[in-house]
Formats: C-alpha cells, structure tokens, sequence
C-alpha cells in the first residue's frame, strides 16, 4: 500500500509540474502557437528592446505592408498589441541558454540580450519570413515609407548593411581587439565586421547562421558574425548609403537628418517625433 501511495503522489506531482510548464510556456511564448498566422508579408521588422515604448508602437503600426516584432528584453507582463500584425515577443533566458543562443552582444555585458531572443526566435520559432530587418530601439526611423523604399532599392540582398570591413590578416587590434580574439580559431579568415544596430538578413543567411550558432554552441559577437558568416558563404552583401548613418557614438544635429536614411543612436526615443516634424 505504501509503495502504491508513493507511485501515486509522484505520479501527481509530474501531473503538476507539467501543468506548470505549459502555462509558463504559454504565457511567455505565445509565438510557439499560430505562428501561421504571423505571414502576412515576405519581410518583417524586428524592433530589439527592453520593452515596448509607446512611441515606437504609434509609429510602426503605421508602416504599410509589414509584420512587426518587439523583441523583448523583459519578461514582465505585457498588455495586448495594437494592431494585429504587431507582436510582443518574451523568451526565457533559460530557453536561449539551453539552445546555446547567448552572447550575442558582449559589449554588453550580459549573457541573454533581445539580440539573442530575436536571433533565436527567427532561426529556430518563426521562419516563415523571406527577409528580416533587424532593428535596435535607439535606430531612428524617419518616416514610414523609408524601409519600404530602401526594400525596393535593395531587393536582393543576403546581407543589407552600412559597412563591410575586412580583416585579412587576423590583426588582434582591428576593430576591437577582445572581438577578434573571439573569432581565432573559431572562424577562417578574412573576418568582416559592420554596426549591426538595422540590418536586414535574408532567410538563406539565417540558415547559415542558424547552423554555425549550433557548430560553435553560441552566436559569436554580431558585429563581425553577420558579415563574416555572409562573405564565407558567399552571399550577397550590399553596402547601402541609406546605412551609413549607423554609428556606435554621434551627436546629431538637426540638419544632418533626411527621410531615406536611418539613423543611429537617437537614445531619446520620446524625440523622435520632433525631429520627424522638423523634416
């Protein structure tokens, strides 16, 4: 009797435990059910930040023909989209742990960043998109057309961004010395690096990516692993003028902003409908 009461409670208890994890599942990862119906469009737009800002959700539920994705550095609950083709997206650390999606972002600091919660939901969750844009919370976008046109300049492009450095030699003090001692024997040379702060990367170069991230058993710091991943493969990189107004550090003035190009860093996202009015 003993014996079966205890094959009983653990019994219970596996019950309860896996009652538990569904719902934790659910709540945080909704993405993992109807992902059908997140295919409205051949090309989504993934914003990376901590949590949606008004101001970013006003502006880009206006943005003709896209999907968007707000990749969510927190996990705090979050209310209901505006608009159907837009989505909140939550990962647990742990899931991005476990499936070696980490250290995306080492300048940072932190193991789990939006770069690989997006990184892993696009390459393992949700592949149904031709093309993603990649696009970090301080990009400043200026109008609601701008993507679409630079999407219709650039149609065929692997590998859309603002530079395309190549390190040849393996030179420790090239671009960040810490960086490339990431890559030695990790990845043949030449390695290529560019800011990565709005980049659009194709469903072909995902894959490449998808399987490195699982031959190396972590995503090696994006600013040089998009492009290097890209050229080794020989995919189509394509440096665009309207992404060369991508900097790690700038201050702007006013008369340096247009409607074709993106900008970066704008970190007063509560700015960036002034300097839309100015234009």
């Amino acid at each position: 009797m003993n014996t079966y009461k205890v094959l009983l409670l653990n019994i219970l208890i596996l019950i309860l435990v896996l009652i538990l994890r569904y719902l934790n599942i659910y709540n945080l990862n909704q993405y993992t059910y109807n992902v059908e119906k997140y295919t409205n469009n051949s090309i989504a737009i993934a914003l990376l930040c901590v949590k949606p800002h008004i101001n970013h959700i006003n502006f880009l539920k206006e943005l003709p023909g896209y999907d968007i994705y707000l990749i969510c550095d927190s996990n705090e609950q979050l209310g209901e989209p505006p608009a159907s083709h837009i989505h909140y997206i939550q990962i647990k650390e742990d899931e991005c742990v476990q499936s070696k999606y980490i250290n995306a972002a080492i300048t940072i600091q932190k193991e789990i960043t939006s770069w690989d919660k997006a990184l892993y939901y696009f390459c393992k969750i949700n592949t149904a998109y031709s093309n993603i844009w990649f696009i970090e919370d301080d990009v400043f976008i200026p109008e609601v057309n701008t993507i679409h046109a630079i999407d219709i300049k650039y149609p065929n492009a692997d590998l859309l961004v603002g530079d395309h450095s190549e390190n040849k030699i393996g030179d420790m003090g090239w671009h960040w010395g810490g960086v490339w001692k990431r890559a030695k024997h990790r990845l043949p040379l030449p390695w290529y690096s560019s800011m990565v702060c709005a980049i659009r990367v194709s469903r072909t170069l995902l894959g490449h990516i998808a399987a490195e991230i699982e031959r190396q058993e972590r995503i090696l710091f994006i600013e040089m692993f998009f492009n290097t991943i890209a050229a080794h493969n020989n995919l189509n990189v394509v440096v665009a003028p309207e992404l060369s107004t991508i900097y790690y550090r700038k201050d702007w003035n006013n008369d340096e902003f247009n409607k074709t190009n993106l900008f970066h860093p704008i970190k007063d996202i509560d700015s960036h409908n002034k300097i839309r009015s100015k234009l």
